[in-house]
């Protein structure tokens, strides 16, 4: 699976908990230490990930039917074994799966959070919080499509 299309789930899943956190206490500061340190240490986890296959000399190649450069199961003698093959397997579906939790999670918070808001001083506060929203459900609905062909293609990998 692309990487970039991992990290931009976990970079949205990042800001949206973030902005809840914002906006549900307004006076708590979110950390901005803990917030790099989250993507660079997850960026260490797709660099890692992704260069497994060169650990055992085999390249990426890049497959018109996937319209992407990647490798397979099969190319790398480590996952001869079903154990690590389903442990890397879980672990996909994990990073693109989990970050969908807090994604709609902090969504609904903020929809919540938006109905409460009644004071005028609050107008801006809600204009933002609804760009967010509606950038966050559009996010979600564009990205149904590339969830169900990666749930597809992996179930066709293994049947």
């Amino acid at each position: 699976v692309n990487a970039f299309a991992r990290m931009s789930v976990f970079l949205v899943a990042v800001l949206s908990i973030s902005r809840t956190v914002s906006l549900r206490y307004p006076f708590k500061r979110v950390s901005k230490r803990l917030i790099v340190g989250l993507i660079v240490g997850y960026g260490v986890v797709q660099v890692t990930q992704s260069s497994i296959p060169y650990w055992y000399g085999v390249l990426y190649k890049y497959y018109a039917t996937h319209l992407q450069c990647q490798w397979f199961y099969d190319d790398v003698p480590l996952f001869d074994n079903s154990i690590p093959r389903a442990c890397y397997s879980g672990l996909m579906w994990l990073e693109l799966a989990l970050p969908i939790l807090p994604i709609i999670a902090s969504c609904l918070i903020s929809i919540c959070e938006l109905r409460k808001q009644s004071s005028p001083g609050s107008a801006s506060k809600r204009a933002v919080t609804q760009t967010v929203i509606i950038f966050t459900i559009n996010y979600i609905v564009l990205n149904i499509p590339y969830f169900i062909y990666f749930i597809l293609a992996h179930v066709n990998r293994f049947s």
